[in-house]
């Protein structure tokens, strides 16, 4: 009698299998609730998926879950009436801000082959922390297994639920594209073989139960089962009792599954400034080899490399660039450079080597060191003297313009004791024949002074 009226699901398991699933979280928004469809979507010989428990984190406080009453056409025919939902649970929770708190139902979300209900949890507690979701601006689900997809919905800044007015009281209380974050578990079971559901099975249970009831002939010891009993057992049967996988059964219904997109605008924000900051970087580089000075610019210093290269570099170029004592002389004397913030210190620290502005003096000396000026400046300042010769030139034209700010000293002037060392042998040589244009020059001063 039991092998005639077999049973078309389980009736001593709650589930067959268990499961739970986990959204990606990335923390992009907290409000009151969040509303989004699910649909079971499979190719094996399923009877339902029960949806048992919900998992959330945020402020909670009075939580309650609501259900569509009816199936849903498509994943966006979303209703936002309360008169198309019914409520299946409320508590109120204390706040779970980092770890998911779980809320179990009471009675559990059953869904059907193929069909889509809505869910709408949400929390009354005021302020907008209750509830932690994302932001998705993805056309695929957010999740999809074999079982089951998930879509992404519509977040809510009411605490009322189901509130036409937002927080603010104005404007919409709905906003799109977001998405659930958290984990629900769920449970499936399956349909119990029979002659109806055959087709529902893989390829290797079919083939087997055919060949079964092929060998029912006198000739073989089969025989001897009746048919009633042979359906009993493969009744008894999961559908993958023969190996028969999910791939297998997918891609011999033809369906192919939707690709996952997880991806949200908070991570497309995170991707695009990794990528420009990257490619900032790339540029900077590109910049620095530039400029890079060339060993015979830089006295062998090279700029680029590590820090070791750049140091070593360094000291070779304070090594390899001296200033000797026509260089001195030609740039206190140089008008062009008596703006420059280190004259004030060389004139200061030498002064029996300037030359007053109106002394004409042709002194051969003065003439031949003057003709390295250029030279000098472009080893020793180049930037500075750029700067100073176009701040004179505009000057000369009546403009009173500020002086630009002073550039940074070069390392071959900052070390003055060795690169101005001069031999004591040359500072009495001319310290002889500065002493002779000084008093010439105070002979000047006291006859401009008599005039």
């Amino acid at each position: 009698m039991a092998a005639i009226n077999r049973p078309t699901t389980a009736t001593t398991l709650a589930f067959h299998q268990t499961s739970s699933i986990t959204t990606s979280d990335n923390e992009d928004h907290s409000f009151s609730g969040i509303l989004f469809p699910i649909k079971c979507t499979t190719s094996l010989p399923l009877e339902s998926l029960n949806i048992t428990s919900f998992s959330v984190r945020g402020s909670l406080g009075p939580m309650t879950i609501w259900k569509t009453k009816h199936p849903l056409d498509s994943t966006s025919d979303l209703n936002a009436n309360a008169e198309h939902w019914v409520k299946i649970y409320e508590k109120t929770h204390p706040p779970s801000r980092i770890t998911l708190q779980k809320l179990t139902l009471s009675t559990p979300i059953t869904l059907k082959p193929n069909q889509i209900f809505g869910v709408y949890i949400h929390s009354s507690q005021p302020g907008d922390t209750a509830l932690i979701y994302d932001n998705y601006c993805g056309r695929g689900p957010i999740y999809t297994d074999d079982y089951l997809t998930m879509s992404s919905g519509h977040a809510h800044v009411s605490n009322r639920p189901f509130g036409k007015t937002s927080m603010w009281g104005w404007g919409s209380p709905w906003r799109n594209g977001r998405c659930f974050v958290g984990s629900l578990d769920y449970g499936v079971l399956y349909k119990l073989w029979n002659p109806w559901v055959y087709r529902d099975y893989g390829l290797r249970f079919r083939d087997v139960t055919t060949k079964l009831f092929i060998l029912q002939r006198r000739t073989c010891i089969w025989a001897t089962l009746p048919d009633e009993v042979i359906m009993y057992i493969l009744n008894m049967c999961t559908y993958d009792w023969f190996n028969d996988t999910v791939g297998e059964i997918e891609g011999e219904r033809g369906r192919k599954r939707e690709a996952v997109v997880q991806r949200n605008s908070s991570a497309d924000m995170r991707m695009q400034a990794e990528y420009y900051g990257e490619e900032s970087e790339e540029e900077v580089e590109e910049e620095d080899e530039e400029y890079v000075p060339s060993d015979e610019e830089s006295g062998g210093g090279g700029g680029g490399g590590g820090p070791q290269q750049g140091q070593q570099g360094q000291q070779q170029g304070q090594q390899g660039t001296t200033i000797t004592l026509e260089d001195l002389i030609a740039f206190l004397n140089n008008p062009a450079a008596r703006g420059h913030p280190l004259y004030a210190a060389l004139a200061a620290q030498f002064p029996q080597y300037v030359q007053d502005e109106d002394e004409d003096d042709s002194d051969d000396e003065f003439v031949e060191a003057e003709t390295g000026m250029t030279q000098v400046m472009e080893d020793l300042l180049p930037t500075a003297y750029e700067e100073v010769a176009s701040d004179d030139d505009d000057d000369d034209e009546g403009d009173e313009a500020m002086p630009p700010p002073p550039p940074p000293v070069p390392p071959s002037v900052q070390r003055q004791d060795s690169t101005l060392r001069i031999e004591e042998e040359q500072m009495a040589m001319m310290e002889g024949d500065a002493g002779g244009d000084d008093d010439d020059d105070d002979d000047d001063d006291d006859d401009d002074d008599d005039e």
